[in-house]
């Protein structure tokens, strides 16, 4: 059976003689696209056939030079595998007029140096941490559409997303993808956190406009974000800031890509390079360019990268300070002090919660009022006085088995389980989503009633109620809602009928078994939530 490598050079002899097939294009397009290993033995490959044909036609006083040049065996965008580009391309020359030595040269030239690529890029066991370092200290290609853990070098991973919308859909993140070196994220609206593998995370805030430039760092263009730094590499600390200093003067092109790693994490904007200094800080940028940074813990150096005056230094911000960068008149820039908005800035991505519930009955004893469920109404009383809910045990095998420490079963205001037929009972009980998202709760619910649960109402909003006959007293129905949620408190209504329509008793015992469970998404600033507070205005109409 052929193994992986022979396979590997098999197809990159086909490519490189002209005679690749469709189906062999496709898989050395697949290889390529899973194996970094793979991706620079390619270059490696056709650097080295390129070598070859050169001295071949030196030797034969050919021009040495060709068609393609060493920017064609190295591209600096994405791969992309041409059936027969002119380096691959069958040599001109006749077979016969290579002849004795100079043949017997290039072909052992040739077989050595694909054994020792061979060995290097597959025999020896590398770790993958050191095989990525070895990938790094060269440019990457970076893709422009599909982007996965082999399409470049890989800095870290989307660790959240929430009502994320984006410039280019085409572009989107599929799911909680592998981060790239060069990915760039457009957010119309939404939040997404990306995690550095260095220990940094970043929460971005649409609209805004995100490259990863480094494996410490990026390129905001527009927008918000906010950085923590949780965990530290070896070397970090106050004793790196002045080899950081180098890269900050590097730090004047938008699309200054490194994959090698800084000591600190930083965020470049069009005006200014914000340094982690062992902090959490947020920064802004708005449709000029102008850059603001607040810092809420540690300190960072905010420096000016563009129009600076000759010997500006950096500025040092520690914590609950602010700055901005001002551009004069004469377009010498600066940066500014300025009282900050901490509110502004999202600290944490939205997680969701339970929400607090509580079933009915529950870790009381028979005969104990439950202080969460109230007897709020009943039909045939217009001047009811409601009161709390009592736990109640049926003494019969048809009903549900109560237990204490999940619910148990509740029946009228002062334990009057015997209550007159023909009439509509509610029961109430309320819960408080103050400080979550609304929009994003749900509910889910199972009841069982003697004898019948006419409606459920989550703040005056109908719940659909499962059909079940009037003397299903074993069996649980279940309900859920996912719309009607308001902020701060919630109330949850339930209307049981007692009696049976073809039972002519005046009375019978009515009572009602309910659990509840939900979950919620934690809210975060307003002032960066302007679009999904549109949309739960909407979703409340």
């Amino acid at each position: 059976m052929t193994s992986d490598r022979e396979e590997l050079l098999e197809l990159l002899e086909a490519l490189c003689d002209g005679a690749i097939t469709p189906d062999q294009h496709r898989r050395l397009q697949d290889r390529l696209a899973a194996d970094a290993a793979a991706q620079r033995l390619y270059f490696d490959y056709l650097d080295l056939r390129l070598h070859l044909r050169q001295w071949q036609r030196a030797s034969l006083g050919e021009q040495a030079s060709s068609n393609c040049d060493v920017s064609t065996v190295a591209p600096s965008g994405p791969i992309v595998i041409q059936t027969s580009p002119d380096l691959n391309a069958p040599f001109s020359v006749p077979y016969s007029q290579f002849g004795g030595f100079a043949f017997s040269y290039v072909a052992a030239t040739l077989i050595v140096g694909i054994g020792l690529l061979l060995g290097w890029a597959y025999q020896v066991s590398i770790p993958q941490a050191d095989r990525q370092e070895v990938a790094d200290k060269g440019p990457r290609p970076v893709p422009s559409s599909v982007h996965s853990e082999s399409d470049g070098v890989l800095v870290g991973r989307i660790t959240g997303m929430f009502d994320c919308r984006w410039a280019d859909p085409h572009n989107a993140p599929v799911g909680f993808e592998k981060t790239i070196l060069g990915r760039r994220y457009v957010l119309t609206s939404g939040l997404m956190e990306i995690t550095y593998d260095s220990g940094a995370h970043v929460i971005l805030q649409g609209p805004c406009a995100y490259e990863v430039e480094s494996r410490t760092g990026g390129f905001l263009s527009l927008g918000r974000l906010t950085a923590r730094i949780e965990e530290r590499g070896e070397g970090r600390g106050e004793r790196d800031t002045a080899n950081h200093q180098s890269m900050v003067r590097n730090f004047t092109s938008p699309s200054s890509l490194s994959p090698l790693p800084s000591p600190l994490f930083s965020v470049r904007t069009p005006t200014a390079v914000v340094t982690d200094l062992g902090t959490e800080f947020g920064v802004e940028v708005d449709k000029l360019g102008s850059s603001k940074a607040h810092v809420y813990r540690g300190k960072v150096e905010f420096q000016v990268v563009e129009g600076r005056p000759a010997g500006a230094k950096a500025v040092s911000l520690g914590e609950n300070e602010s700055a901005r960068v001002e551009v004069g008149s004469n377009r010498v820039a600066k940066v500014v002090r300025e009282s900050g908005r901490p509110n502004t800035f999202v600290r944490q991505m939205p997680r969701r919660v339970q929400i607090k519930l509580f079933n009915t009955g529950v870790n009381l004893k028979v005969g104990d009022t439950d202080s969460h469920w109230q007897l709020v109404a009943r039909s045939d009383d217009p001047k009811f006085k409601p009161g709390p809910a009592v736990v109640f045990k049926p003494n019969d095998s048809r009903y549900v088995v109560s237990q204490p420490d999940r619910s148990q079963w509740i029946t009228g205001v002062h334990g009057d389980q015997v209550m007159p037929d023909n009439v509509v009972y509610t029961f109430r009980t309320t819960f408080d989503l103050t400080g979550m998202r609304p929009s994003t709760a749900v509910l889910h619910g199972r009841f069982v009633a003697d004898n019948h649960v006419q409606a459920i109402r989550l703040n005056s909003r109908q719940v659909r109620v499962i059909t079940h006959g009037h003397e299903e007293f074993g069996l649980f129905h279940a309900f859920s809602a996912e719309r009607g949620f308001v902020d701060g408190v919630n109330v949850i209504e339930i209307d049981v009928e007692n009696g049976d329509p073809g039972d002519k008793a005046p009375s019978s015992i009515m009572c009602l078994l309910l659990e509840l469970e939900g979950s919620v998404l934690t809210a975060w600033p307003e002032a960066s939530a302007d679009a999904i507070d549109t949309k739960e205005k909407q979703s409340k109409n």
